[in-house]
């Protein structure tokens, strides 16, 4: 780990192998990173307006 990271290459390797078919997944509906980003954004607003007027699911 002379890299500076404190991830090891065997550990990157098995996340990429896990990530890259989900990537492809979005990718292949069409779902860009800067969608997923603001998708997530508007469900944590909605999550945290809900839990400031206790509407609990």
């Amino acid at each position: 780990m002379n890299d500076g990271s404190f991830v090891s290459p065997e550990l990157r390797a098995r996340i990429r192998a896990g990530a890259l078919p989900v990537a492809a997944a979005f990718g292949a509906i069409g779902l860009s990173p800067n969608m997923l980003t603001l998708l997530g954004f508007g469900i944590s607003a909605i999550a945290a307006m809900s839990a400031a007027v206790e509407l609990w699911l």
